[in-house]
């Protein structure tokens, strides 16, 4: 038996890995998930080894992203999800300076969160988030950045990823 799941969720793809990372061709798409790991871990009793996935959403100063403006990718207790793409993802706008915060939309919780900003390859900001969510600040020079996530735990990874304008 095979079941597929679609949902639309922040996953990522490390920007060393799409040629095209930061520039003008990452694009939104719905991740489809193939579970038949899932399935049988089901079918076995297995699953319930395995806690609720953590979700979250990125902000921008309090602002949801678009539908065509999130991306990414990862793992979880054997499902995978692959949203890799480079085919245009809308920029969020910001202004300099602003905050980008983690919304967790589940009781479940990463074990550990970083970030990066790029302009075009090169990492202009990183750095860690508390377990909870937290956030981080924007460059505050005008430019178009991607900006990546992730949350690791011993049961997966998952990395978010969507682009900003930083515009005056």
């Amino acid at each position: 038996m095979v079941a597929w799941v679609t949902v639309q969720s922040g996953l990522r793809a490390h920007p060393n890995s799409d040629p095209d990372f930061g520039g003008d061709g990452m694009r939104w798409r719905t991740v489809s998930l193939l579970l038949p790991a899932l399935l049988l871990m089901a079918c076995s009793g297995g699953a319930n080894k395995c806690p609720p996935a953590p979700y979250f959403i990125p902000t921008v100063e309090g602002n949801k992203p678009g539908p065509n403006q999130l991306s990414g990718n990862g793992f979880y207790c054997g499902a995978i999800g692959d949203g890799v793409s480079s085919e245009a993802l809308d920029p969020i706008q910001a202004r300099p300076g602003d905050h980008v915060a983690i919304e967790y939309q589940s009781d479940a919780r990463w074990d550990s969160l970083t970030f990066s900003v790029y302009r075009g390859k090169e990492a202009v900001s990183s750095g860690t988030l508390p377990r909870q969510g937290g956030s981080f600040q924007l460059p505050d020079q005008p430019a178009t950045y991607a900006v990546s996530i992730e949350g690791h735990s011993k049961h997966g990874r998952t990395t978010t990823y969507f682009r900003v304008t930083v515009s005056r």
